[in-house]
């Protein structure tokens, strides 16, 4: 592909994934919204990656449920304010200067015993995921164990990941990939917030965007998804996966038919993408320059100089 000059792009772009401030740090638990539990399915906010519960769950094994629970309150005890924020992305400072005994242990544990991959300050939603979907022992005062569904987790075994994901709308939120591939943030946003209004109690903008944004994040991570820009596609893994999980309702998986016009739609665009590579790999160096000018204007960058 011919070389290019100069591009000096702002750093003013648009979230390719809707996002909200409430990432930023974890709820201690609330009370029940009235919501009937045999209709709820997605449960758990702050969703979290399926590989740092992995990484954790082993870690909480045999140790007390009440020091996880201290832990978590002490921290949540230490939140900062607007004008004085606290900085929690580096346990290696914080963890030895905000915590002391078994909240100190605990967080060390879990910090030192993931490899420093999972920060302790923000294990609310792996914590509610485990318990939700029974990976662990009920959360009462005594030891932590890891149940048969919890071990099944741990080995990737499929079945007990399957069971969260359609627990949590996964299942679902692949379906509307799927079906409105490409899809941009917003279409993808409008069928997930549609589908937490039958079957989840999160209601405010706020929560609807953060928690689409973290089980996209987990699809990503898993590439059952794959995102070009701002748009959004199934992989053939994710396909695979959709049809072998399949729904037990109207949200169910894309039928054979769909399914099979889904895989010529995906042969198609690798196609295209085959064809675009080609055309962009013989053009004039100069009028690929300007090409990718346009694109990153198109993209929201600004101040873009060829």
């Amino acid at each position: 592909m011919p070389n290019t000059t100069r591009y000096t792009p702002s750093v003013r772009k648009r979230p390719a994934v809707p996002a909200s401030a409430a990432r930023a740090a974890p709820a201690p638990p609330s009370a029940t919204d009235g919501i009937d539990e045999q209709a709820r399915r997605v449960r758990v906010p702050y969703f979290p990656l399926y590989s740092e519960v992995r990484r954790v769950l082993p870690v909480w094994n045999g140790r007390r449920a009440a020091d996880f629970k201290h832990m978590q309150t002490a921290i949540w005890n230490l939140q900062g304010t607007p004008d004085e924020p606290k900085d929690w992305t580096r346990p290696d400072e914080w963890i030895p200067v905000r915590l002391d005994g078994t909240d100190r242990e605990m967080a060390l544990a879990i910090w030192e015993g993931t490899d420093r991959k999972v920060n302790p300050r923000r294990v609310y939603g792996h914590w509610l995921l485990a318990t939700n979907y029974d990976l662990i022992t009920p959360p009462d005062s005594g030891p932590i164990t890891l149940t048969k569904r919890g071990q099944d987790f741990v080995k990737e075994s499929g079945e007990a990941e399957a069971a969260v994901d359609e627990g949590e709308g996964l299942v679902k939120l692949l379906s509307i990939v799927a079906e409105r591939a490409p899809a941009g943030a917003r279409d993808v946003l409008v069928g997930w917030a549609d589908f937490l209004k039958r079957y989840s109690g999160f209601r405010s903008d706020s929560t609807i965007r953060d928690s689409l944004y973290r089980r996209i994040r987990n699809l990503l991570e898993r590439g059952l998804i794959s995102r070009s820009a701002s748009q959004y596609s199934i992989s053939a893994a994710g396909l695979t996966y959709l049809q072998r999980v399949g729904r037990a309702d109207e949200a169910r998986a894309p039928s054979a038919q769909l399914g099979g016009l889904l895989t010529l739609a995906a042969e198609h665009r690798a196609g295209v993408r085959r064809e675009l590579h080609r055309i962009l790999g013989s053009m004039n160096p100069y009028a690929f320059e300007q090409l990718v000018g346009q694109l990153l204007e198109a993209m929201d960058y600004s101040g873009v100089t060829v």
